[in-house]
């Protein structure tokens, strides 16, 4: 896992522990879809309208934009850990071969998540994640996400 110094103190004074919300598990729970050697969110399928793999630099950029939720238009209460819940589910019912990173970002209006199959030699982030200006968590499906948050939360 990854994260900036804004992900870790908005984590530790922000991140309460949740079910995740009805309306963020059905997409969790919506399973993916393979589109161009691609893996989409089956709810986000309707995003790609007239773009297709070959208007991005490559698979994971396609995948960013396409598998982007904006978690405060779904839910208004604690929506960090609501992403949170969010990226936990969707590693939980990851059937496919290969490791899933997801990445949420946050800032003073949103929080953001996106989801794409973690790839050789292509990164949607930087390397240096204290680049960033907002929040940043970059993490793998195979890593305990939830022990890492509670570290930071300190429990």
């Amino acid at each position: 896992m990854k994260l900036n110094d804004n992900m870790r103190e908005m984590l530790a004074n922000e991140y309460v522990e949740s079910h995740l919300d009805e309306s963020l598990d059905v997409i969790a729970r919506s399973g993916f879809v393979a589109v161009e050697d691609c893996y989409i969110l089956n709810f986000t399928i309707g995003k790609i309208g007239n773009f297709s793999r070959n208007d991005f630099p490559d698979a994971t950029g396609f995948e960013c934009f396409v598998n982007s939720i904006h978690v405060e238009d779904l839910v208004s209460n604690s929506p960090l850990a609501q992403a949170v819940e969010f990226v936990r589910t969707i590693f939980n019912s990851w059937r496919e071969s290969g490791v899933l990173t997801a990445i949420i970002s946050a800032d003073d209006l949103s929080v953001v998540t996106k989801i794409h199959l973690k790839r050789q030699g292509q990164s949607w982030l930087s390397d240096d994640v204290d680049d960033y200006m907002d929040a940043i968590v970059s993490v793998d499906s195979t890593e305990d996400f939830r022990g890492e948050i509670m570290k930071i939360v300190g429990e």
